[in-house]
């Protein structure tokens, strides 16, 4: 009898990890498609790694290790980016709209420029902002030492 509760356990653990694997793979996938829709190149891919990594390793310094809740803004410039992507593949899907009329075709119009504004916005300033937030902190942590230990000295 354990051996068959050690079994469904194991299914059910693996249908949980294979869900959430499918889901941030199928959210990498949209994340490289709202890249090449919005027109970032291999070098702003490059940017938006090299801002992720270099918060990683910023935020391990004592100073910004109260702030790691920042990292999480990545994760919103992804799926804000990924949306654009997702958005085209559903209006092939379901078709631009049920009316033809040209007040509904420019709001339609409008909304999605607006999404691709949200998505530059998204992409280009994450890794910048967070980088020079935990840089910062990291700065005031240092000087507010550096500060402690002269005033020790005779």
């Amino acid at each position: 009898m354990r051996a068959i509760g050690k079994i469904f356990t194991g299914i059910v653990i693996g249908y949980i990890l294979a869900i959430i694997l499918g889901s941030i793979i199928l959210q990498g996938a949209l994340f490289q498609q709202g890249a090449d829709m919005i027109g970032v190149g291999t070098w702003g891919m490059y940017y938006f790694v090299g801002g992720f990594i270099a918060s990683c390793v910023l935020m391990c310094f004592p100073g910004a290790r109260k702030r790691v809740s920042l990292i999480g803004l990545y994760a919103v410039a992804v799926i804000i980016v990924g949306s654009i992507a997702l958005n085209s593949h559903v209006t092939d899907i379901m078709g631009t709209g049920s009316g033809s009329d040209e007040i509904s075709e420019r709001f339609a119009s409008n909304v999605r420029e607006m999404g691709y504004l949200m998505s530059q916005l998204a992409f280009w300033a994450t890794p910048a902002l967070v980088t020079f937030i935990y840089a910062c902190l990291y700065y005031a942590q240092v000087t507010s030492r550096t500060d402690e230990s002269r005033a020790a000295q005779p």
